[in-house]
């Protein structure tokens, strides 16, 4: 009964992409109306991350076999902060 409610109170919303829940309190938002993530943000502190996982290598282990894995995941980090700036700027990626 609740989702044929909820379906009804959908199909009467004057927008298509706003519908209210079975109570009406609350609206629902689709994906493409929530406030997108400052790429400035996003690429700061994925190079801090990448910058974290840099450090360590400085550490007391042997062999090399650690660090090539951790300096793989640093540049993955950091090449897909390049990829993702360059797609943007190229007009490839919104």
């Amino acid at each position: 009964m609740a989702r044929k409610t909820m379906l009804h109170s959908a199909e009467k919303s004057a927008h298509p992409e706003v519908t209210t829940m079975a109570g009406g309190e609350e609206p629902v938002l689709s994906p493409a109306q929530r406030k997108p993530t400052s790429r400035k943000v996003l690429y700061s502190t994925l190079l801090v991350t990448a910058g974290i996982v840099l450090t360590f290598l400085l550490g007391n282990h042997t062999g090399r076999i650690e660090d090539f894995f951790v300096i793989l995941t640093a540049a993955g980090i950091v090449g897909f902060v390049v990829l993702d700036w360059w797609m943007r700027r190229t007009g490839l990626r919104d």
